[in-house]
């Protein structure tokens, strides 16, 4: 919830966490506690505990989740719903942040393991972060992690074998990447094995396509989706072509059409 803290003007959002019905609770707000200050991971203000109980005062993200982000974009279209993907650059803003974010964790040796976009908010400064640590965890680089955790469908297939590294949260990135261009509403629980995400990821514009919201991003997308043994990295996410142009605000045509004119470019490749 939102509240207001006594005698000020600040406001934050609140967490109030049952420790009997949550036992790793304690762990998420070390987790927040280490990371504090980082710009694009939700920053943890106060925490204040009873016998059984928690109560974590967060940093209040105003302008909501990315998934509240993603239902924006559709549209009613001819009786149809129509999914209006955001320009490149706004999804490759979207993306540098969240990578910046799992690069800086993953350095430190921390798993977020549930990386979707529920767990993603935006700040009143149009900043992208990553929130919910429930399910993060320390990591031994040499030793693979064992524990099932994640939201489908954006987990990794080597976490259902239950033998994976840090490289799930790149995959489950790859996901969200798709969710982004495509629309949430494309990708189920059902969508269980990586050749039905890689299928999305192939859809997308190669770098010789000169028009589209995502021209070139293809091979990022399929990077992020590869099998663990050749899925890159954040930092080499973050140093792909298609980033770095993103990133610098060059190259690769964005939609300057006006929203009803999407609409109708979308409805007529519906029907076609």
């Amino acid at each position: 919830k939102e509240v207001q803290k006594n005698g000020s003007k600040k406001r934050f959002a609140w967490k109030h966490i049952d420790t009997d019905k949550d036992p790793l609770c304690e762990d998420e707000v070390r987790l927040l506690q280490r990371f504090n200050g980082h710009e694009h991971i939700v920053c943890l203000h106060e925490v204040y505990s009873e016998q059984g109980v928690l109560d974590i005062m967060l940093e209040l993200c105003t302008s909501g989740t990315l998934y509240d982000f993603l239902m924006t974009n559709f549209e009613a279209c001819a009786g149809k719903t129509v999914y209006c993907p955001p320009n490149q650059f706004e999804i490759g803003d979207c993306l540098q942040h969240l990578l910046t974010a799992l690069d800086f964790l993953h350095e430190n040796k921390v798993a977020h393991r549930d990386v979707k976009p529920e767990n993603v908010l935006l700040s009143g400064q149009n900043k992208w972060k990553l929130a919910d640590f429930n399910l993060a965890c320390d990591f031994d680089p040499k030793h693979p992690m064992t524990q099932y955790a994640g939201t489908r469908p954006y987990l990794a297939p080597e976490v259902k074998q239950r033998r994976y590294t840090e490289k799930c949260d790149i995959y489950s990135m790859g996901v969200v990447f798709i969710a982004m261009v495509f629309g949430e509403k494309y990708l189920h629980p059902e969508m269980e094995e990586q050749s039905d995400v890689s299928v999305k990821a192939q859809d997308l514009p190669a770098e010789t396509v000169e028009e589209g919201p995502v021209s070139g991003a293809r091979a990022l997308a399929l990077q992020m989706l590869s099998g663990e043994a050749t899925r890159c990295s954040a930092k080499e996410a973050l140093q792909d072509p298609w980033m770095v142009r993103c990133q610098k605000g060059m190259n690769g045509v964005v939609w300057s059409v006006k929203p009803e004119q999407q609409l109708l470019i979308r409805h007529s490749v519906l029907v076609a």
